[in-house]
């Protein structure tokens, strides 16, 4: 676990709700996705404060759900106590190296704003990582930012192809035939859409970025 990034995180959080308690535009979108296809256990890595964790267990999924930060999922846990929600279970935990077993599947998996924030070489391992957790003909659902995004594509170092260093932090702006190749593989994609949603280039300084919403389902 990157101590770096767990310590920008904490103090982060420390300042309360930074994005507000409402779930995120892809998390509302992506109800309907999972309600349609009679999901049950949901995994949520990445989850913050729980604003979009906990949004799906007021929907009855079972929820699984991480972040790096503690403030986070304490802020998570205490919320989801607080209003009843004995169906979302909240642990700090390193996405990159899961504490699953093998063996774990989950119906479906929403990730808001995760795998634009790392290299390629770590993308890679995200995506086969999340996705083997995934049962055949689940859902993953997730947003990401878009190399359409005129405003903010390019901004910063370039570090890699489509990926820029923005006040210390990686941002990689997808094409829509980038995320196809990723996907065709094990998905069929399902939906790839354009939307708005916030997102933080620098602590204090959320702005509004057009991302890709993608809805597919494994293979």
């Amino acid at each position: 676990m990157s101590i770096t990034l767990q310590t920008y995180w904490n103090n982060r959080f420390e300042a309360g709700d930074i994005w507000g308690t409402e779930a995120t535009p892809s998390a509302v979108m992506a109800y309907p996705y999972f309600a349609a296809d009679q999901a049950k256990r949901l995994f949520v890595p990445g989850c913050g404060y729980g604003r979009n964790s906990n949004f799906f267990g007021e929907y009855a999924f079972h929820v699984t759900a991480c972040d790096i930060s503690e403030v986070a999922i304490e802020r998570a846990s205490n919320h989801a106590k607080a209003v009843g929600l004995s169906n979302v279970k909240h642990f700090v935990g390193d996405y990159m190296n899961l504490p699953f077993p093998s063996t774990e599947r989950f119906d479906g998996i929403y990730l808001s704003n995760i795998l634009h924030m790392y290299t390629e070489e770590e993308r890679n391992k995200l995506f086969h990582h999340f996705t083997s957790h995934l049962h055949k003909n689940g859902l993953l659902i997730f947003s990401c930012l878009s190399a359409r995004d005129e405003k903010y594509y390019g901004a910063g170092a370039e570090l890699e192809k489509d990926t820029f260093l923005v006040e210390d932090r990686i941002m990689h702006f997808f094409h829509e035939n980038e995320l196809q190749e990723m996907l065709q593989d094990a998905f069929q994609i399902v939906e790839m859409t354009l939307h708005n949603q916030r997102i933080d280039f620098e602590a204090g300084a959320e702005k509004d970025v057009q991302s890709w919403f993608v809805v597919a389902r494994k293979k």
